[in-house]
């Protein structure tokens, strides 16, 4: 007499512990397993019978979402620019766990040998098998000329932390103001990804001729532009006219009225007179 019958389907299976019980004169019986589901990832059912009598089970089961126990990161920008601060990396868990995976923080956090001060970046929480980007901007003191390189590691959660990553900081460069040139541009200090805008900043200097005096108006042309594009001029002391054709930009301008009367504004060895926004094209 076959007391216990069991049917099983959606996946393998395995029986631990089977045990079966009767009292003293075989009219009960009662039996005791336990269960496995190997690499379970699909619902499955259960029933129990008695020769196919009194049957129970339960139908749908699935497996419980489980965590990740790993963490990993590659970074995105190996060096870092005081003129555009940003450190992005792409961060994704992994580990043990099948089935629906649940939802996990995780953050970036900065640090340094030679100092006891760290940065964190959160990266918000993600179940996604792929991962996440993870983008923020580094604080102004990563860039005081240490010249010990810092790290970044990711951290997923209370759970598992990454093995660190090295990184360069670039700091924003300085140079004497040129004593025999009247304007001049700055441009970035930074790769600039194709079809990505970056500013460019045009200065004055109005004591280069020996006399310092007011800059009331003044014209420029910026070319080598063929493989950029212009987007505007603009500028908080002056009215800017421009236009843009066969790689130069053209500018003409005159102070507005509002520094009628402070033209000490338009005066000085580097008096910031425009910026433009400049487009690299898609390759």
């Amino acid at each position: 007499m076959d007391v216990l019958q069991f049917t099983r389907s959606g996946a393998p299976a395995m029986f631990d512990n089977t045990t079966a019980y009767s009292n003293s004169d075989t009219r009960e019986f009662m039996a005791v397993s336990q269960l496995t589901m190997v690499n379970q990832r699909e619902p499955f059912n259960f029933n129990y019978s008695v020769e196919g009598r009194y049957a129970v089970g339960e139908a749908d089961l699935t497996t419980p979402k489980s965590q990740r126990t790993m963490v990993s990161l590659v970074l995105r920008t190996p060096t870092v620019y005081e003129q555009s601060p940003v450190i992005s990396a792409a961060v994704w868990a992994h580990g043990p766990g099948y089935g629906n995976i649940g939802s996990t923080s995780m953050k970036l956090v900065i640090s340094r040998e030679d100092t006891a001060s760290t940065q964190t970046v959160s990266c918000g929480s993600t179940s996604l098998y792929g991962g996440m980007r993870c983008t923020g901007e580094l604080d102004a003191g990563w860039f005081d000329g240490s010249t010990s390189a810092p790290t970044v590691h990711a951290v997923l959660g209370t759970v598992a932390t990454s093995d660190p990553v090295e990184f360069s900081v670039a700091v924003k460069q300085s140079f004497a103001v040129p004593s025999d040139v009247h304007m001049w541009a700055v441009l970035p200090e930074y790769p600039v990804l194709p079809g990505a805008e970056f500013p460019v900043v045009v200065y004055a200097n109005t004591s280069a001729a020996g006399t310092e005096y007011s800059l009331g108006m003044w014209s420029c042309i910026l070319g080598s532009l063929d493989s950029l594009t212009f987007e505007e001029a603009a500028s908080d002391l002056y009215d800017v006219s421009s236009s843009f054709a066969s790689g130069e930009v053209s500018m003409t301008a005159t102070f507005k009225n509002s520094f009628a009367d402070a033209t000490e504004h338009l005066t000085g060895e580097a008096v910031e007179v425009a910026v433009l926004k400049i487009g690299r094209a898609h390759v």
